[in-house]
């Protein structure tokens, strides 16, 4: 195995906390009773979960390239900003294709802490009338229609 490939094997371990580095830069196993196989186990979810998140953020910025609302919105509410109004000065303002949106009566305003059956915890980063975006710790963004997640009761307030 290469050497890049052992520091990224031993990379992986490490955040899926089974080795640790002592102080003289030797590894250490954390966990006596965790076996060799767990432990390349946990470190694989650990290299998936990485890959889901990136892969979520590249289906983000495609969905900003491809907006017709505010870019100016779209992008604030990919870092968990509301803007209540278009901007006007975007290029979709300007095209005329952004439009006011009301979402003051959303089930899940912005910032507040989900969870769903399947992707576990998140935290609502965005709120649009017919849909909503949702960052999950282990899955990184979706984009989830409201209708759905109503009548489907797709999320829970997570306290």
């Amino acid at each position: 195995m290469s050497p890049a490939k052992r520091t990224r094997a031993v990379n992986l371990l490490e955040q899926a906390g089974a080795v640790g580095t002592t102080e003289d830069g030797r590894l250490e196993l954390l966990n006596p009773d965790l076996s060799p196989d767990e432990a390349v186990h946990e470190a694989v979810e650990v290299s998936e979960t990485h890959q889901r998140l990136i892969r979520s953020r590249i289906e983000m910025m495609r969905g900003y390239a491809e907006t017709t609302g505010c870019r100016r919105q779209f992008l604030l509410g990919y870092f968990g900003e509301q803007l209540p109004h278009p901007c006007g000065n975007c290029d979709t303002c300007e095209a005329g294709t952004a439009q006011e949106h009301a979402v003051d009566d959303a089930p899940f305003p912005v910032n507040s802490a989900v969870r769903h059956a399947e992707w576990g915890r998140g935290v609502v980063m965005s709120v649009e009338p017919d849909r909503l975006t949702v960052l999950f710790d282990q899955e990184g963004y979706k984009t989830l229609a409201t209708a759905a997640v109503q009548s489907h009761h797709l999320l829970e307030a997570a306290g």
